[in-house]
């Protein structure tokens, strides 16, 4: 709302002698210091306690009409009115504060427990009434065309970025909210999915990765579940809503650090093989984050680790992605291009690149002993990875077809539900892996024939 953008000598000089007024005095609409915010003071100091936190968004529907300029006085009126409004939604101490944002007001909550979005869309109406009913009236003693505000509502998620980075996402969704380009339901799957991050509550299966000619076991990928009975318990709807509601690096995270647990908790001594995206991977504090861990967990080795570089989002910048792999490998961990054969450029990503390891995606593999293309498609990336002396994955091997294609053309290792559906880590190797490790020996004599 633009009644602010009208400011007098009186309004600095009003600025200059709340400045060294505390935080807690300058709660609501404080004027816009240069040296300090106390509303983003505040939020940042109930976030270092863990404390839970929630954006209320207010807008006039349409900020180009023309601006209305309120008085001194109205001004004054309309502080008081926040704090009324508050006052009869909230409890003053979850109030941190009321401050403008672009064309809008934000409010800024705090509890010692998340507040469903439906309790936040309660206070936010009765927020919302108040300062509609002041506005009306205003208009009709001025001759103005009166307006509804627009409303939303975010939480504003503690794991694991910094308070600006968190501020400036739920303001981006709130204003996206308000202005009906998101849908409603979207603020409750979005709170749903900021619990999840911080309650921790993802679970990760592994999918063994055999050698196609001994049979052995030589890795495990790690693969991630969200809570049961809900919209996110599948890895697809997991990552693609964290992706569109700003939260997935935040998720990838938690799903490394989980898969540090698991691999320390089990004694898993092969390799582990980790889903992430180039943009998490680009991110500067990833690879300190990661060596604490490998601190926490001292049985876990770098050279155990094979980050898998997702095919399905795009590397704009290759030189730079090279400097970022050669950091990480500088300290042991490993590489490989997820996906290849489908997505993005994946010659170019793995020429570019040199990864460790390729794995070749399903959508290749799938009915490959049918489709001659296919077979051609295979051959050709055999031959990219011997060229760079790389190993290559074969994924989604479901039937013994195919599986008898993979060892005729000397792939070096396959994945897939003819060998092993995901399983939780406490998975045993048993007698399953022993009939499974028979099964490959006989498939890879059979192609020698």
């Amino acid at each position: 709302m633009d009644a602010f953008r009208y400011r007098t000598w009186k309004d600095t000089l009003d600025m200059l002698l709340r400045l060294p007024l505390p935080s807690r005095k300058l709660k609501y609409l404080p004027p816009d210091f240069v040296l300090r915010d106390p509303v983003f003071s505040s939020l940042h100091a109930a976030r270092q306690k863990g404390e839970s936190c929630a954006l209320l968004y207010l807008a006039r529907p349409n900020p180009d009409s023309a601006p209305i300029h309120y008085t001194p006085a109205q001004r004054k009126q309309l502080r008081r009115a926040f704090v009324t409004a508050l006052s009869t939604a909230f409890e003053e101490k979850h109030v941190l504060g009321v401050k403008r944002l672009d064309m809008g007001y934000g409010i800024f909550l705090r509890f010692s427990e998340p507040l469903a979005v439906d309790q936040l869309e309660h206070g936010l109406a009765v927020v919302q009434k108040r300062l509609e009913g002041m506005i009306a009236s205003w208009a009709e003693t001025s001759r103005a065309v009166p307006f509804r505000l627009t409303s939303s509502c975010c939480p504003i998620e503690k794991y694991p970025l910094c308070t600006e980075a968190a501020v400036r996402s739920a303001v981006h969704y709130a204003q996206a909210l308000a202005e009906g380009r998101l849908p409603m339901h979207f603020a409750r799957y979005r709170q749903e999915m900021v619990g999840i991050l911080n309650e921790e509550s993802i679970s990760v299966l592994t999918q063994p990765i055999l050698s196609l000619e001994s049979g052995d076991v030589l890795g495990w990928e790690v693969l991630t579940r969200g809570p049961k009975h809900t919209p996110f318990h599948m890895p697809t709807e997991l990552f693609d809503f964290a992706q569109q509601a700003g939260l997935l690096i935040p998720m990838e995270w938690l799903v490394i650090r989980k898969a540090f647990q698991e691999i320390a908790r089990k004694g898993i001594q092969e390799q582990v093989f980790i889903n992430i995206t180039p943009v998490t991977l680009s991110q500067p504090s990833l690879l300190d984050k990661m060596l604490e861990w490998l601190k926490d967990y001292p049985n876990v080795e770098p050279s155990q680790i094979v980050l898998e570089i997702t095919e399905r989002h795009s590397i704009t910048d290759f030189s730079h992605m090279s400097q970022i792999l050669a950091r990480y490998r500088a300290h042991g961990f490993r590489f490989a291009i997820d996906d290849a054969g489908a997505g993005y450029a994946s010659l170019q990503t793995i020429s570019e690149l040199t990864p460790d390891i390729i794995k070749i995606d399903k959508s290749v593999i799938r009915d490959i002993d049918q489709t001659l293309i296919k077979q051609s498609m295979l051959q050709a990336l055999l031959q990219m990875a011997e060229s760079i002396k790389c190993k290559v994955i074969a994924e989604g091997v479901e039937r013994e077809e195919e599986a008898n294609v993979l060892c005729r053309n000397r792939v070096h290792m396959g994945q897939g539900y003819f060998f092993s559906r995901p399983q939780p880590v406490q998975f045993e190797y048993g007698a399953h892996f022993a009939s499974v490790k028979e099964k490959i020996i006989q498939l890879r004599e059979a192609s020698c024939l």
